[in-house]
């Protein structure tokens, strides 16, 4: 096992990798950090969250595209991959926030009660951006 994992996956990290998987815990760095290092690399992958922590509201904040609780299976994972290699092919950007907003909003309500979540400001944020994005395409489908 690597002591290393989250600055190795840095050090190897290219423009050919389409998809990072991180778990939110590693003996070297969290995944959070490597998520904003590719962020601000500017590597514009596909980045799903594989972790044993559950959700919390500050996922709203976090720049990914999907998260998943551990266990998870092989096919779970692969299923979670193919869909977003269909996004990038047919997707644009707004197409593609408007998946990960949806995520993070499925994520959290299947971790939370509806009526805990829409007492807090990060869930409504997350809300208005969805309903606004939403809205956004729509309007781009309608012209």
């Amino acid at each position: 096992m690597y002591k290393r994992q989250g600055r190795t996956a840095l050090e190897q990290l290219s423009e050919s990798i389409d998809v990072v998987l991180l778990d939110r815990h590693m003996p070297d760095i969290t995944g959070d950090r490597v998520l904003e290092e590719i962020r601000a690399a500017g590597y514009d992958c596909w980045v799903i969250m594989v972790t044993a922590v559950d959700p919390g509201l500050d996922i709203v904040e976090l720049d990914l595209d999907d998260y998943v609780t551990k266990p998870v299976t092989r096919a779970q994972l692969t299923r979670i991959i193919e869909n977003l290699r269909v996004q990038s092919r047919y997707g644009d950007g707004d197409r593609r926030e408007l998946e990960s907003l949806s995520n993070k909003m499925e994520t959290l309500e299947d971790e939370h009660s509806v009526e805990e979540l829409t007492e807090t400001e990060g869930y409504q944020r997350l809300e208005s951006e969805l309903k606004d994005l939403s809205d956004s395409l729509l309007e781009d489908i309608d012209e």
